[in-house]
C-alpha cells in the first residue's frame, strides 16, 4: 500500500470510527498518531527550511508600476542531468522571458489540471447525488477576471468630471 494509500484508509476508518461526515483533517491526524497511522520521516533540515522558503516566496506580492498587487516569485520545474525534478525561483521584476513564460506556462497547465478534474467532480456529482439536483459552473472565466480588474476603492467624495 503507497502512503497515499494508507492515509486515504486511514480517512476512511477515522470517519467510520467517528460516523463524521465533515472531515477536520487535525482531528483525523491526532487519531491517526493515537493509533500509530504515521510515522514522521527523518527530519532534513535542508529539505524542510527550503519548503519554508519556497511557500515564503510564493505569497510574496509587490504592487507592479500599473498598481497591480502582482506574484513577485515565480516558479517553474526542470529536469536535471539525473533525471530529478528542480524547482527553480524566479523573480518577476529580474527574471529573463524565457523563465517567466516557463513559469506561467506550468501554472497555468496546472489551473487547466485543476479546472477538468473539477468538471469531471461536478459531472459525477450530478449524475449520482441523492438529492436529484443539477449544479450548473461555466468555465469561461473572462467576465470574472474583467470584474475583478476594477477597483475596490472609491473616493468618497464624487468625481468633479
Amino acid at each position: 500500500m503507497t502512503q497515499i494509500e494508507w492515509d486515504q484508509q486511514t480517512i476512511d476508518d477515522w470517519m467510520i470510527e467517528t460516523g463524521a461526515t465533515e472531515i477536520d483533517m487535525r482531528k483525523v491526524a491526532q487519531w491517526g498518531i493515537s493509533n500509530n497511522r504515521f510515522e514522521p520521516e527523518p527530519y532534513d533540515p535542508v529539505k524542510a527550511y527550503a519548503r519554508r522558503l519556497a511557500r515564503s516566496a510564493r505569497v510574496e506580492h509587490y504592487t507592479d508600476p500599473q498598481g497591480r498587487e502582482v506574484r513577485k516569485k515565480h516558479c517553474y520545474i526542470i529536469i536535471d542531468a539525473s533525471g530529478q525534478r528542480c524547482w527553480r525561483w524566479v523573480d518577476i521584476t529580474t527574471a529573463i522571458p524565457d523563465n517567466m513564460q516557463r513559469a506561467f506556462q506550468q501554472r497555468r497547465h496546472s489551473a487547466l489540471g485543476d479546472v477538468v478534474q473539477l468538471n469531471k467532480d461536478i459531472q459525477s456529482y450530478n449524475d449520482n447525488n441523492s438529492h436529484g439536483v443539477q449544479l450548473e459552473f461555466d468555465f469561461n472565466f473572462n467576465d470574472d477576471l474583467e470584474e475583478l480588474s476594477h477597483p475596490t476603492d472609491y473616493p468618497d467624495e464624487p468625481n468633479e468630471e
